[in-house]
């Protein structure tokens, strides 16, 4: 698991055994993660290295078959063409970020703190508010059981004791995985981002992980880089025509 692609891999393993509804299916390689929220980045064909067409297939069928958005995730260059002729839409290539020391984060105001079980409620309203985004997207995800859960930690970052900003982690292995690093839209560039995810690495390296991975998005590739982070893999992601018009009626 010494790659990110390996330490998603494992997530999405957890992921499928603690969030209610979610599953996940291997076929020669490549996996199809489903959690069962309306969203594509949660619902993910993951295609391994040597994984044949026709298992990529079967598996995006069975994703098809759920009626939930669903994307695939391929190296870049691979699958364009089964991607295209399956009418899905090219998203922005993904970087998978990795590093193994921090650099130190702080910014002034903020005072960072992890969230227990009976705030899971607040880590879902402040996750929907920093993405803009329903709740429901979140809340399955995002559960007491799952806080309480070893190696699941949640964060919120606190402004004059209003919380403006968030992260959470899954250490799975000796892998810390960052994921729903956001700052609520009035709070943004100022550093927060950064700081948040600096506490959420350093606690997961000195629980016992040993390095710590992240999928950035293009706004976010720079702050990463200067906490340390650098660009270890890149994957293609192609969404399904369903999950346009899903989004599309999500934000009526």
């Amino acid at each position: 698991m010494s790659s990110p692609t390996g330490a998603l891999l494992a997530t999405l393993r957890l992921l499928a055994e603690r969030v209610d509804g979610a599953w996940l299916r291997e076929k020669d390689g490549a996996h199809l993660f489903v959690s069962g929220v309306r969203a594509a980045e949660l619902n993910v064909v993951l295609v391994g290295e040597e994984s044949p067409t026709a298992a990529v297939e079967e598996l995006l069928d069975a994703a098809a078959g759920t009626g939930l958005p669903y994307s695939l995730s391929a190296r870049p260059g691979a699958l364009r063409e089964l991607a295209e002729r399956r009418g899905m839409v090219a998203g922005e290539n993904a970087p998978l970020m990795r590093l193994d020391r921090v650099a130190p984060a702080a910014a002034p105001g903020l005072a960072v703190r992890r969230l227990g079980p009976e705030e899971a409620g607040l880590g879902v309203r402040l996750q929907a508010a920093g993405f803009e985004a329903p709740e429901a997207m979140f809340a399955p995800l995002t559960t007491a059981r799952m806080l309480a859960a070893p190696g699941v930690r949640l964060y919120a970052g606190d402004v004059a004791g209003e919380p403006v900003t968030t992260a959470m982690s899954f250490t799975v292995g000796d892998a810390v995985g960052i994921f729903n690093v956001a700052t609520l839209r009035a709070h943004r560039r100022r550093g927060y981002g950064a700081a948040i995810t600096a506490r959420a690495v350093a606690e997961g390296l000195d629980a016992g992980g040993t390095w710590a991975w992240l999928e950035s998005s293009k706004e976010g590739l720079r702050v990463y880089e200067r906490l340390g982070f650098e660009t270890a893999e890149t994957r293609a992601v192609w969404k399904a025509q369903n999950t346009l018009a899903s989004s599309q009626s999500a934000a009526k």
